[in-house]
């Protein structure tokens, strides 16, 4: 499974529930995408225990691609 994992820290949609905030995302923070991009260009992700919105282009500049172990959804050696 793919991920990403944050190198500059960007903004982000936070939902919880029927709310939305906006929130900076810390760099080395791990997000697991959930979707793929809309039409806005964003695309849909876990974040520990949080569902988050973030824009595909803040990943491809802000973000590494890794490798996720399945079962522990961490980074993979």
């Amino acid at each position: 499974m793919l991920g990403y994992r944050i190198t500059f820290s960007m903004m982000a949609m936070i939902r919880h529930g029927s709310h939305e905030k906006i929130r900076p995302l810390p760099r080395g923070v791990i997000l697991v995408p959930t979707s793929s991009v809309d039409r806005a260009g964003m695309i849909e992700a876990t974040c520990g225990e949080n569902r988050v919105g973030v824009f595909q282009r803040d990943l491809m500049e802000r973000a590494e691609r890794i490798e996720l172990l399945d079962d522990l959804m961490t980074p993979s050696p």
